[in-house]
């Protein structure tokens, strides 16, 4: 199994922030109606210097984090020498006993790591690999990278996609080139310029969704323009949430999309649902109320369907 990614799309320099790891392990017969409170979690433990997790398998813990490193910075690339290291931690995820550490030189802004189906993805300022399981092994993105250019990266809810967005200018405005890339081969899957700029956003294995202008809109791999528009719901129509934080794919025919206010319910969207002609403006959708609004909570995506 690939566990859980983050969400954030960058590691922020923690500086002595220190992380409590509580790790509660269910058994396997616990029931979907059981609720876990009160249950003793297996180990706890601060950790030093980690401002995120991940699990790498079944059995692992991975624990990141940017700390100062008291040396000088080079102009040219962090792998030289850099004022900052990204540490990497592997945890027992049973004992909590630590089992492997890595770090490596990088920039204040822009480092990142996920969990991917074909390894684990290394952001360092610019530059781009995917490490083995281990740590052994890696290769760098096939793509033109730059120790200090601004990359994004986002990762498919199966783990077998990489987004990366290389944001730059170009004459009067600052654009993204997209590449899709396989998590296994890393082949480059697609490419594509992208205006206006993306940074986050949520994808499957063949299209990404994002949150702008009042609506989400989702994008099939390769093209610049949206296929689908989801306006922002209404509070206005009983039992749908008002507004989104952000839509999150959980595959290729649903989406999850959490309510702006407390005590709203998520709402589950069915992508095939929401087709929509380019270039209507979402206003369109909220009077003629061609879209559907599904309410739902977080339980049933367990069994729901996935299309």
């Amino acid at each position: 199994m690939v566990g859980g990614r983050h969400t954030t799309s960058s590691v922020m320099p923690i500086c002595g922030l220190r992380l409590i790891v509580c790790v509660l392990i269910l058994g396997a017969a616990l029931s979907a109606e059981t609720k876990p409170e009160g249950r003793p979690a297996l180990w706890s433990k601060e950790v030093p210097n980690y401002a995120g997790l991940a699990f790498l398998d079944n059995t692992t813990l991975l624990l990141y984090g940017v700390e100062r490193s008291g040396d000088l910075s080079s102009r040219e690339s962090p792998e030289i020498s850099s004022a900052f290291r990204l540490q990497v931690a592997l945890l027992d995820i049973r004992s909590g006993k630590p089992v492997l550490s890595e770090s490596w030189g990088t920039r204040l802004y822009g480092t990142d790591v996920q969990v991917t189906a074909g390894g684990v993805l290394v952001k360092t300022g610019g530059i781009l690999r995917l490490y083995s399981l281990d740590f052994r092994q890696f290769r760098d993105l096939p793509i033109t990278q730059d120790p200090n250019a601004s990359f994004f990266i986002n990762i498919s809810a199966s783990g077998k996609t990489i987004m990366v967005s290389h944001y730059f200018r170009r004459d009067k405005d600052y654009i993204s080139h997209i590449y899709v890339l396989d998590a296994a081969t890393l082949k480059v899957r697609y490419s594509w310029d992208q205006y206006p700029a993306l940074f986050v956003a949520s994808l499957s294995d063949n299209r990404f969704a994002e949150a702008r202008g009042g609506a989400v809109s989702v994008t099939e791999f390769g093209s610049a323009n949206p296929t689908k528009v989801i306006p922002v719901i209404s509070d206005k129509e009983p039992g749908c949430a008002a507004g989104v934080i952000g839509p999150k794919v959980i595959s290729d025919s649903w989406m999850l999309q959490t309510a702006a206010q407390p005590g709203r319910q998520p709402t589950l969207h069915q992508a095939e649902r929401c087709e929509a002609p380019r270039g209507v403006p979402p206003s369109f959708y909220r009077s003629q109320k061609l879209r559907r609004c599904m309410p739902d909570s977080l339980a049933r995506l367990v069994g729901a369907r996935h299309g």
